[in-house]
């Protein structure tokens, strides 16, 4: 996911959409969920393709560690193929299509599915 506003990993059109070409250093910090209090949060489900050239990595990284600072409880796969925006269409035969079974399950132990 696109977590952070803030450089050296933000995704920059993601940035300039959401907060201007020039945003404060107040909104960047605002609408980084890696600063966000995640306290009391419920469960999180993160999933990142390591080869994402839209999407640095370290978006899911960081939030991954703020979430476990938080103590919320954060499940993550990291695939080493996948690229970016990849659905269930656009993976097939890749590690990363496992991805949507993982999510069931994930939902499934949570009961939310």
């Amino acid at each position: 996911p696109v977590s952070t506003m803030a450089d050296p990993f933000v995704h920059a059109g993601s940035r300039s959409e959401m907060l201007g070409e020039t945003p404060s250093a107040g909104a960047v910090a605002r609408y980084s969920l890696e600063r966000m209090d995640w306290s009391g949060r419920p469960p999180v489900f993160l999933l990142h393709a390591m080869d994402d050239e839209a999407v640095p990595v370290e978006n899911s990284l960081q939030l991954l560690t703020a979430l476990k600072a938080a103590g919320v409880k954060a499940e993550t796969h990291l695939f080493q193929e996948g690229g970016h925006g990849f659905g269930i269409r656009l993976i097939e035969g890749r590690p990363a299509a496992v991805w949507p079974e993982l999510v069931l399950r994930w939902g499934a132990r949570h009961g939310w599915v």
